[in-house]
């Protein structure tokens, strides 16, 4: 477990009991067999109170009521609970979604799913051309659309499009 403090959910916090912590606590002080009774009584008791709690309405993220939530909305969210290993899992997560948007909006933007384009305009971009010009792919406006689009992605990312980009080439 992380030595950091991860907040309590909505949900244990309505199923928080003091009695349930109590026995919790005592249970490292009494014989295995005794300590196995005490840990279903607590769950018990938090489990009664989390089952009244969604008989009153339970949760409801952000007080969303039937809008669609993205799902970068809910990773963010589930961020806050995460130690810094499961951090580091739903970022790449979140890296990914954002560069198959960003991959979409490219094919909105140019009519065209083809990768070497997109690499080439993001190089010229750059000012990192393969043996290009910077601005010979595409126009000013052009150039600034990817520059921005580059800013959102890690340096890994922007070398996998140049790679794919590539590939599509050869």
């Amino acid at each position: 477990m992380d030595a950091e403090k991860i907040p309590l959910t909505e949900a244990d916090t309505a199923s928080y009991d003091s009695t349930a912590q109590m026995l919790k606590a005592a249970m490292a002080y009494v014989n295995p067999s005794l300590g196995k009774m005490m840990a279903v009584m607590a769950k018990s008791i938090e489990l009664q109170h989390m089952m009244q709690y969604l008989n009153q309405g339970g949760i409801r993220a952000c007080g969303v009521s039937n809008r669609s939530i993205p799902p970068e909305e809910v990773l963010r969210d589930l961020r806050k609970y995460c130690g810094s290993k499961e951090k580091e899992q739903l970022d790449r997560c979140l890296n990914l979604m954002n560069m198959a948007k960003m991959y979409e909006m490219y094919r909105n933007f140019s009519g065209s799913g083809d990768l070497s384009a997109m690499a080439s305009m993001m190089s010229s971009a750059a000012g990192t051309g393969s043996g290009e010009a910077a601005g010979t792919s595409g126009s000013a406006g052009d150039n600034e659309y990817f520059r921005k689009m580059q800013s959102m992605l890690t340096p890994e990312q922007i070398q996998l499009i140049r790679n794919i980009g590539n590939q599509q080439n050869t």
